[in-house]
């Protein structure tokens, strides 16, 4: 099976999504980043980690 990179930064975003405290989305963030870069070409990458802060900004601190 093969997966477009389109829908592997869907499943970066949806896996950065299942966070629901802000410890565990940065730590997420953190251990992913590299891959995320590695994996997605720069807009990609981009997007994912900009959905990753939407999210954070939106969880109760």
């Amino acid at each position: 099976m093969t997966f477009t990179v389109s829908q592997v930064a869907k499943v970066f975003i949806f896996a950065a999504k299942l966070s629901r405290e802000r410890a565990v989305l940065a730590a997420w963030v953190e251990g992913h980043k590299e891959r995320i870069d590695n994996v997605l070409p720069g807009q990609l990458a981009a997007d994912v980690l900009n959905e990753a802060r939407a999210h954070y900004r939106g969880l109760v601190r």
